[in-house]
């Protein structure tokens, strides 16, 4: 319980992300007889599911300094920089939600990407 306590913490790389979701998957693993196994396919299928995390473990492993082949989208250093904190879990997204809710209200008509990209940068920063 406290691992999956631990991936809703703010601001953590993504590779302290993999870390724990690694650490939970060794858990889950090791878990002996017919439950073990049985959580440990439903890990699988979720896991094999879910190409999103699957790009940002490849993500992880080239800002480790792996040589790992990405899709032409990732190929971008600046791109891929932008990722060194990316969220894995819905936690952190949902937060994202709710400050994007109160920067992008209908009373802001003149928001050009440049001052979104600064008060994103002033907001996340002030935590």
């Amino acid at each position: 319980r406290k691992l999956n306590k631990k991936l809703e913490t703010q601001n953590m790389t993504l590779h302290e992300s993999f870390s724990i979701i690694d650490e939970i998957k060794e858990k889950i693993n090791s878990i002996p007889g017919p439950k073990g196994a049985t959580l440990t396919t439903k890990l699988n299928e979720l896991s094999n599911k879910n190409k999103g995390l699957e790009i940002l473990r490849k993500i992880n492993a080239v800002l480790s300094g792996e040589n790992v082949q990405l899709e032409d989208v990732y190929q971008d250093p600046k791109i891929i920089s932008c990722f060194k904190y990316a969220p894995t879990t819905s936690v952190d997204v949902e937060r994202s939600f709710s400050v994007f809710k109160n920067m992008l209200t209908d009373k802001r008509h003149s928001f050009t990407e440049e001052k979104l990209e600064m008060h994103m940068i002033i907001h996340f920063n002030s935590k």
